[in-house]
């Protein structure tokens, strides 16, 4: 390595506080590996004049190459051993400096301790009081770190409890006063809704009487409307079955009545013919013509038994009037 480096290097590592003589020892160790790179940095000079790139261009790329590797590695090797010395000097001089410390420490401890007896003595006393006050004010404060009680005279202090426990049970009367207001509302409260349930509980059932009624009065219309539906369609269908009957009756009447004028019309022109006949026939011969005509008369429907009496009793005498007209 030139001079020139050296002295560089060296001054650089002085402005960060190290000795001189360090910084030297230090630029010493690693000359070995700047001396091998000064010779590598020739042979490159040297490479890099090939213009073409061959089998031993390659070669040559090759063995630099693993020379650079190795003097690396030596440089690692050389920075390894340097931390490890420093390493273990810097243990030595950590234990060295605990050693002292220690000794140092404990008799700094000591003299500390006798140093601040009576402080200590002092600030046990405002501890003491500290809590004391603590204890009674915290009777009548929720939050007694507002106060500064270990430095505050017996006289404010007094002032300070006589006030908070004046307030204190001025709250605990009107939180009692509250309490009692408000356990005597919830009382009225119970019964007003006790009333309202009572109440809600009448109307309840009367809705439920009323509801009652009303089905069975609904369930007695209903019947009574299907008895008197029965009846009216009891009475269509009477109604419609006498229809039916008068009908057929008016219709058997109509049939009975076209029967008899179409048998009188028959019975007509048979007379008229039968008249005819006996006006132009002898006399036994109009008698007998009369009988058969009284014999072809039609029979009337009769429903009395009295007109039925009347006419067999009629028949008879026909027949007799018959017998008496043939026998001329």
């Amino acid at each position: 390595m030139s001079k020139e480096k050296q002295v560089t290097i060296i001054d650089k590592l002085t402005n960060l506080g190290l000795p001189v003589t360090d910084a030297e020892k230090i630029v010493d160790s690693f000359s070995e590996v700047v001396d091998t790179m000064q010779v590598l940095d020739k042979e490159l000079v040297e490479f890099n004049k090939h213009e073409k790139i061959d089998e031993k261009v390659c070669q040559q790329a090759k063995t630099i190459r693993l020379k650079l590797v190795k003097n690396r590695t030596r440089g690692d090797e050389i920075h390894a051993e340097l931390k490890s010395t420093l390493l273990l000097r810097t243990k030595a001089i950590d234990g060295v400096r605990n050693v002292y410390k220690l000794q140092i420490s404990e008799r700094e401890a000591k003299l500390k301790e006798i140093e601040t007896h009576f402080e200590r003595i002092e600030q046990q006393k405002k501890e003491e009081l500290h809590k004391q006050r603590v204890e009674e004010l915290s009777k009548y404060v929720e939050d007694v770190s507002i106060y500064n009680l270990a430095v505050m005279g017996d006289e404010g202090f007094d002032e300070l409890v006589k006030n908070s426990k004046t307030v204190f049970d001025n709250k605990v009367a009107e939180d009692k006063r509250l309490e009692e207001k408000r356990v005597e509302k919830e009382k009225l409260d119970q019964i007003e809704r006790e009333k309202i349930e009572i109440e809600n509980e009448k109307l309840k059932k009367e809705a439920e009487e009323r509801d009652k009624l009303q089905i069975e009065k609904d369930e007695k219309l209903k019947k009574e409307r299907e008895i008197q539906q029965a009846r009216l369609d009891n009475e269509a269908k009477k109604n419609a079955k006498l229809q039916k009957q008068i009908d057929d009756k008016k219709k058997a009447d109509d049939e009975e009545r076209e029967q008899i004028e179409a048998d009188e019309k028959i019975v007509k022109e048979q007379q008229a013919q039968a008249d005819k006949a006996r006006e132009l026939a002898p006399d036994k011969d109009k008698l007998v013509s009369f009988s058969n005509a009284l014999e072809a008369v039609a029979l009337p429907t009769l429903k009395t038994d009295e007109a039925k009496t009347k006419l067999n009793e009629a028949l008879k005498l026909i027949n007799q009037a018959q017998l008496l007209l043939k026998t001329l």
